[in-house]
């Protein structure tokens, strides 16, 4: 009994030291406007030291998104910081903003098709890094069945009137 005891107490103790499987990251949704248009929040704390990679997957339906992401560390506290080697949506990297203490990065008006989408974020923390970004997602304008029409008819009429043939012009004779 004495053995098992002291197998279980040993077994807790090694389930309390071992690392906690980290969740999936997630980003979290405002409820959409009534023009459809919403943010989203993303983000991961207390990043082990060395490199890190978090990849999110999502779904969002065809519009235009843009996104920010940022970290920030005291110069005094290194173990706070979040040096990003990549940062990319649906294979298009982010544009550099700034480096060193103040990390940011940007991506404005990129196209989303519906579906899934993929945010991937590269990086290497100093121990406690820290690093937060926002989505923001307006729809995207589809035309009317009618604005169609009209324009198929406009570019069909442009067509007719290119194609007509005109009167040569009148030569005179000298």
């Amino acid at each position: 009994m004495k053995t098992v005891t002291l197998a279980a107490g040993l077994a807790a103790a090694l389930l309390a030291m071992a690392p906690g499987a980290s969740a999936a990251p997630t980003i979290t949704f405002t409820t959409p406007s009534a023009s459809g248009s919403f943010t989203g929040g993303f983000g991961n704390m207390d990043i082990s030291p060395g490199d890190f990679v978090d990849t999110y997957t999502f779904n969002l339906p065809s519009g235009v998104a843009g996104f920010t992401i940022t970290s920030t560390f005291n110069g005094d506290v290194a173990a706070n910081n979040i040096d990003f080697s990549l940062v990319r949506f649906n294979g298009v990297d982010f544009e550099t903003g700034s480096t060193g203490n103040n990390e940011y990065r940007f991506l404005n008006g990129q196209h989303a098709i519906a579906g899934p989408q993929t945010l991937e974020v590269r990086g290497n923390s100093g121990g406690d890094g820290t690093y937060m970004g926002t989505l923001a997602f307006s729809l995207a304008a589809i035309p009317e069945p009618a604005t169609w029409g009209m324009m198929l008819l406009g570019f069909g009429g442009l067509g007719a009137v290119l194609r007509t043939k005109r009167p040569a012009p009148a030569t005179s004779a000298a």
